[in-house]
Parts: C-alpha cells; sequence; structure tokens
C-alpha cells in the first residue's frame, strides 16, 4: 500500500474531536488539514509532521526523527517519525501537540483563505519520482516495469497529487474545465501501433487542462521528464475553421498581433512563439507577405523549460501556474479572435 493506514487511523482518532480538521490524499500519502493549514500526515510508513521553526532542530535531536528531504533538500519546519520515535501512545500524543501548537499559530495566505484552498506550497514532486522515469529510460521493458510496479504507483499517485494541486491553484487567476490530476495526466503506456519506436512506456509524466466555456480558448500543458520538463500553452492543434479564421486575422490585423507578441512579460519568459510551420507559404497568401512568418505557423504555443533541480523546489508547482498565468495576454487575443467573425461580431 502507498502509506501506513494504521497509522493514519491513529492519526484521525487523535483528531476525532479538533474543530476544522480535513482528510487530503497528497504526494503518495495522506494529510490532515486544520483549520484549512497543512497540520499532520502519513508518506510511506512515517509520519509527516508540521512542527514549524521553533522548535525544529530541537526536534530532530528526538529518537526516530529526521529531515523532511520531500525534494532532496531538507524543508525547515517539516520532519518526519519513523515507529521508533512513537513506540508509546505518550511519544505519538507528543508529535501531534507539537503539530497542533504550532498550526494554532500557522497563517493560512490570504489567497487560500479566500478561496478555501489548502495550502498547496508543500505540494512537491518527489524525487522518485524523477528517479523512476530514468531507470525506466534505461528499462524500457515489461519485465523491469513489473518488478518495480509498487515504484510506478508511488509515483503515479505524486503526479496526481501535483496536478490536483496545479488544478486549485489555476482556478484562482483561470476557469480550468478540467475536473481532477487523474483525468488530465496522459498515460505512461504508449501505443506503439503506430509509432516508430516500440519501447511499451513513456518516459515522462505530462498532463493537459482544458479553459472552460467556449469563450476562453486555448490549452494547457506539462510534461515532467529527466532533463527535458516544460511547461506549454497555447494552440497545439487548430481545427481548419479556427486556423482559417486565425490566418486571416493575421493577415487582416498583423501590427496588432506584433503588438502582443512583443509585450515585455511574453517576450522575457518564452522568448517567442514555436510550434509546427508550413514548409512556404499556406494556400491563398503571397511568400512576400509581411506577415508570412506568422502565417505560416500550424501550431500557436508558448514554452518555458525546467530543470531537474527546479523541478523538485518546493516553489515548482507555483512556478508553473505562474508561467501558465504569465501566457494570458496572448490567450485574450487569440480568444477574442476565435469567438468573433472579420467584422469583430461575437460568434459565441
Amino acid at each position: 500500500m502507498a502509506y501506513d493506514e494504521k497509522l493514519s487511523d491513529r492519526i484521525r482518532e487523535l483528531l476525532a474531536d479538533v474543530p476544522i480538521a480535513e482528510e487530503k490524499r497528497m504526494f503518495g500519502g495522506v494529510c490532515y488539514l486544520v483549520d484549512g493549514k497543512m497540520c499532520v500526515g502519513v508518506v510511506k510508513d512515517e509520519m509527516m509532521c508540521r512542527v514549524g521553526p521553533v522548535v525544529y532542530h530541537e526536534s530532530l535531536e528526538k529518537r526516530g526523527c529526521r529531515e523532511m528531504d520531500f525534494a532532496g533538500k531538507p524543508m525547515e519546519g517539516y520532519v518526519y517519525v519513523s515507529s521508533e520515535g512513537m513506540q508509546t501512545k505518550g511519544e505519538f500524543e507528543y508529535w501531534i501537540g507539537l503539530c497542533l501548537a504550532f498550526n494554532a499559530k500557522a497563517k493560512a495566505s490570504k489567497k487560500r483563505e479566500q478561496n478555501n484552498i489548502e495550502d498547496t506550497a508543500i505540494m512537491i514532486i518527489n524525487k522518485d519520482s524523477l528517479e523512476f522515469l530514468k531507470e525506466l529510460s534505461a528499462n524500457n521493458n515489461r519485465e523491469w516495469f513489473n518488478q518495480n510496479k509498487e515504484r510506478y504507483l508511488a509515483a503515479h499517485s505524486n503526479i496526481v497529487d501535483f496536478a490536483d494541486a496545479l488544478i486549485a491553484e489555476m482556478n484562482m487567476h483561470d476557469h480550468i474545465e478540467t475536473t481532477s490530476g487523474r483525468k488530465c495526466l496522459f498515460r505512461i503506456y504508449k501505443d506503439v501501433r503506430f509509432s516508430k519506436e516500440k519501447t511499451p512506456y513513456n518516459k515522462h509524466w505530462s498532463g493537459s487542462l482544458q479553459r472552460a466555456t467556449k469563450k476562453l480558448r486555448g490549452g494547457y500543458y506539462f510534461r515532467i521528464e529527466p532533463g527535458n520538463s516544460r511547461a506549454v500553452g497555447g494552440f497545439f492543434g487548430p481545427n481548419p475553421d479556427d486556423m482559417k479564421r486565425i490566418r486571416q486575422d493575421i493577415d487582416a490585423n498583423y501590427e496588432e498581433w506584433a503588438k502582443v507578441l512583443s509585450n515585455p512579460m511574453l517576450v522575457k519568459c518564452f522568448g517567442g512563439l514555436t510550434g509546427e510551420k508550413v514548409l512556404s507559404a499556406p494556400r491563398g497568401y503571397a511568400k512576400d507577405n509581411p506577415a508570412i512568418d506568422l502565417l505560416r505557423y500550424k501550431q500557436y504555443l508558448l514554452r518555458l523549460s525546467f530543470s531537474d533541480d527546479e523541478v523538485l523546489q518546493p516553489d515548482f508547482l507555483h512556478r508553473v501556474s505562474d508561467t501558465f498565468k504569465k501566457m494570458r495576454p496572448f490567450f485574450d487575443h487569440m480568444s477574442e479572435v476565435l469567438t468573433t467573425d472579420a467584422n469583430g461580431e461575437p460568434m459565441v
């Protein structure tokens, strides 16, 4: 199993009389939020305790206590406690007491108070979620995968939790139609029927988020892969009607498009548009058209890459969400183009 359910039951029983206690599945385990703030949890066979910075170093001297190194680096204020450190009822209650004492003093961010969303700052990509992919890349066969199925399930659960938290974070500044992390993720099992590369498994985690309603156009995509992680947003495969409307507007309003794409924030973060292009001018447009570079695009994408170290940092979730948020000027422009006709009249 992904975490010690008996340990979770002990925590649940002790928190039964605590007001506003909430249970959440996160990073391959279970966490308990008190008053909307992270308090205590279970990861594998250890108890995760949020004890705060004041007693942090003192706590590490206790038997069975160690640093919380979820991303390969210690997170001050959080510790793991093994069964060795809570052999007696008194020891177990001691750790829960420390967590509740700090929880009473801890402040939830104003945004999360307003939106009733738990603190997602703790939602970290587990280091083994990357290590699993590295080893899978070197052993991409069913025998190795089946031997490491438990690692896959734990890593997959971690990525589902990350995607759940990302959706919650995104809904603070956008309207996301995708309802859950599990539904947004692509399968690790490859469809090799039409692929030249016949290995059975993908070597990355990836997911896509769709914006809600016909008026909000564009989509988001994230990919977590050793040495090749990225956040991408835009228009991956416009249908023929959308493609026709986009090129029509580029041709008629090239200066406006140039202005949008020269937005300092877009240029600084993404550099410029990426995506597949037709080899020459698209049908109906001259090769010397002033907007020919934009007209040749078949995809309209913005992309930002992340190193492995960045992926494992505690702020990675927020960086991905912020990256998507910075795409908004382009998304707003495209949404306006695709929901109006050539005369500017609404079509939606």
